[in-house]
């Protein structure tokens, strides 16, 4: 997804070359340091976000898990473009093809 996300001109920060072995309570606080859109396909961030009411600096949710990689990159990558600056400080899912934005994300 990374390399799909450059040449569309987006600049991206892959976890694995930040700080490789972090675990997810400490990726949010990384990307909201460095003003990041979150883009991950694990589920288990919400509970961070939701439950225990952290702040972020907006997370995408990709869940069209019967796309290829290369097609999820591809339609993640037009969402980010068209659509980022809705995607800053909400948390919002790609699912099924559509986009769902949870407003009021919290972002300090």
């Amino acid at each position: 997804m990374k390399h799909v996300l450059e040449s569309m001109g987006v600049d991206v920060a892959h976890m694995l070359e930040i700080e490789a072995s972090a675990p997810d309570r400490d990726v949010i606080p990384i990307a909201l340091h460095q003003d990041r859109l979150l883009v991950t396909y694990d589920r288990r961030l919400s509970a961070l976000i939701f439950v225990e009411g952290l702040q972020h600096p907006g997370i995408l949710l990709v869940r069209d898990l019967d796309l290829t990689p290369e097609e999820q990159a591809a339609l993640t990558a037009r969402v980010i473009c068209a659509r980022y600056n809705e995607l800053q400080g909400n948390f919002s899912t790609i699912s099924n093809g559509r986009l769902r934005i949870n407003r009021g994300g919290r972002r300090p």
